[in-house]
């Protein structure tokens, strides 16, 4: 019996930085007040992808880098139309696992890259060395904060 091969995990540390604020709806000028995840999360759901223990916004993860990539991902969906008023989009999704070092204890957390990619989003860019990442509400997390993302080998390419 051959045994499957393991899939070998990388990790990368990042720090948690600013966003837009319209994934969570707290900008004080979105056009979303629940946020545009919480508004996106039934279409993905019907697509296949479950993100209801998700937290709904995203953490914004800058890495020591000019850019980063997503080379691979497990969930692609073309010409999602989740608002009325504004073209459908195209969505990418990683799983990942991100480990936060507290006092005591290493603590981790089921999460996913959440990537809309560039050419069907309208606005809100992020910069080059930032991916949005989408997991459970992790409390006290703060701007500044340094976590690991620890991925599939080869699933980001750093520049």
């Amino acid at each position: 019996m051959v045994k499957p091969a393991k899939t070998k995990l990388c990790s990368y540390p990042f720090t948690v930085v600013p966003g837009y604020g319209v994934a969570s709806g707290r900008a004080v000028d979105s056009p979303y007040p629940e946020g545009t995840i919480a508004l996106q999360k039934p279409f993905f759901a019907a697509l296949g992808l479950d993100l209801s223990a998700c937290f709904n916004g995203t953490i914004n993860a800058a890495f020591n880098c000019h850019h980063v990539n997503l080379n691979s991902w497990d969930h692609q969906f073309l010409q999602v139309k989740w608002c009325a008023g504004l073209a459908a989009e195209d969505f990418r999704f990683a799983r990942c696992e991100l480990i936060r070092e507290q006092p005591l204890s290493i603590k981790r957390y089921p999460a996913y890259i959440y990537q809309v990619l560039a050419s069907s989003k309208v606005d809100h860019f992020q910069p080059g060395n930032v991916l949005e990442l989408v997991a459970p509400e992790l409390s006290g997390l703060a701007y500044g904060n340094v976590m690991v993302l620890e991925i599939k080998e080869n699933a980001l390419v750093f520049a």
